[in-house]
């Protein structure tokens, strides 16, 4: 292991046990978070990979230029290697439930789950997109990995545009799944940015999240609806498709692992109402402590007396430094955030906006997802739009509520994954299934993207 990426980990465990002791202590513990934070930042900065080197270079070089320029106190860089460490913190708890799917070959459990007889185009988009809204909350895009390599074979036997209908199917589920999941960045985001507790959003959350899935199921069963399957493959092919039987102990099994994932995302998010209710520290700190607790015991039930053998080499070796570029992109914009509200820049957007507030106020709920959308297709990763518009909009006082701009916010950024060419889930489906970017997004999702929009605007312009 190279030196930078053993400091880098030995930092990142770091930050864990603090943010822990905080959470019991009641205690922030801000500053050595902070010191953690920029060992993190430091180790990894000069050795990213292309997907967010330049931003985080950009973001970095803007950030600390300015507080140096404007001699901002030692409080205010504490400030901003503080301000998006609730993000890298969610993304290192969830950790261990990947080594559980690793452990558990649960990734095999898709393969077998797909192979039952299923007759109709519509049916099978359905369960690929269910699939897809169930693994993406444990695993991300490596669910997307998992399920193309898994589903393909099945559905080019049978589907003449077999990578059109994939990428459809497993878009539906990825992008419904992110408007409510506990990981989600962009979940995490819209919170902060708003001031929202997990309990307050995720009822509604969820709702619209089953709303989307429902919305996209349907518009496969309706373009699908005339694809009807034997028990061969289609004219041109001698390959005969796979048979099951329901009986089968390979079958029954497989079915038992899709219902303990279910069971495991259940039990991390009543966990968290749990603590909510017994007012246990604060909302990250609860969704942090319910995932790390459950996933460790799920490991320990898997793994039993190779626990100590098993997991402690993965998650060093293999969990640790996966998404260390993240973590830096994230502090990177931390910084610049901490520069840009106190260099006053912000305040200035802010008496801007205000001029307009009357106009912006009616609209801004449907204008919301589309800015988010527009900046990803120049390039602009939600997850920075995310942010800036959350921090601007939240301090103008709009009469929409603040769940209601969260939504709008969580709706632009999912759409977003599926409709601009440099998305990871446009570049991963791109790369497995051969299409290209720009094929993908404006060629095969365009419609089904415009139809999630307008449903989810509908649902979010009545909530309250």
């Amino acid at each position: 292991m190279k030196l930078h990426t053993t400091i880098s980990n030995c930092a990142i465990a770091a930050l864990l046990l603090i943010y822990l002791c905080g959470i019991f202590s009641g205690d922030p513990l801000s500053v050595p978070c902070a010191l953690a934070a920029s060992v993190i930042f430091l180790s990894n900065i000069l050795f990213m990979g292309k997907t967010f080197r330049i931003p985080a270079w950009i973001f970095s070089i803007i950030g600390i230029l300015v507080l140096l320029l404007t001699k901002a106190p030692f409080s205010q860089w504490v400030y901003g290697f503080n301000s998006m460490l609730k993000s890298v913190i969610i993304l290192i708890a969830i950790q261990p439930l990947s080594i559980a799917i690793e452990a558990g070959h649960y990734e095999t459990a898709a393969d077998v789950f797909l192979n039952r007889r299923i007759r109709r185009a519509g049916s099978l988009y359905t369960m690929i997109a269910m699939l897809e809204f169930l693994l993406a909350g444990i695993m991300n895009l490596g669910s997307v990995v998992v399920l193309l390599a898994t589903i393909l074979p099945v559905v080019n036997a049978r589907i003449s545009k077999g990578g059109s209908f994939a990428s459809k199917a497993v878009s539906t589920g990825y992008s419904s799944l992110f408007l409510w999941a506990p990981g989600a960045v962009t979940v995490l985001i819209s919170l902060q940015s708003f001031g929202l507790s997990w309990s307050e959003y995720f009822p509604a959350a969820f709702l619209l999240g089953i709303i989307e899935l429902l919305a996209g199921c349907l518009y496969g069963i309706f373009v699908y609806r005339r694809i009807i399957f034997s028990d061969t493959a289609p004219s041109g092919s001698s390959e005969a498709l796979p048979a099951v039987s329901a009986k089968d102990p390979v079958q029954s099994r497989s079915f038992r692992q899709i219902l303990e994932l279910i069971l495991v995302m259940v039990l991390i998010v009543i966990g968290i109402f749990l603590l909510d209710r017994t007012r246990f520290s604060h909302a990250t700190g609860r969704m942090v402590l319910a995932t790390l607790v459950i996933s460790i015991v799920w490991l320990i039930l898997l793994t039993k007396k190779e626990f100590l053998k098993i997991v402690p080499e993965l998650w060093w070796n293999r969990m640790l430094p996966k998404n260390a570029d993240m973590y830096t992109f994230f502090l990177a914009m931390g910084l610049f955030s901490a520069a840009v509200s106190y260099s006053g820049v912000e305040n200035q957007l802010l008496l801007f906006l205000s001029q307009y507030k009357p106009l912006l106020g009616s609209i801004v709920i449907w204008f919301l997802p589309l800015a988010v959308i527009l900046l990803a297709l120049v390039g602009i990763h939600p997850f920075i739009s995310a942010v800036i518009l959350g921090q601007i909009l939240s301090g103008m006082g709009l009469p929409e509520t603040a769940l209601q701009l969260s939504l709008a916010l969580s709706l632009g950024c999912c759409l977003s994954y599926m409709i601009s060419p440099f998305s990871g889930l446009i570049l991963t489906l791109s790369n497995k299934l051969d299409q290209s970017p720009f094929e993908l997004c404006f060629r095969n999702h365009s419609v089904l993207a415009l139809l999630l929009y307008l449903t989810g605007i509908s649902y979010i312009s009545f909530v309250r």
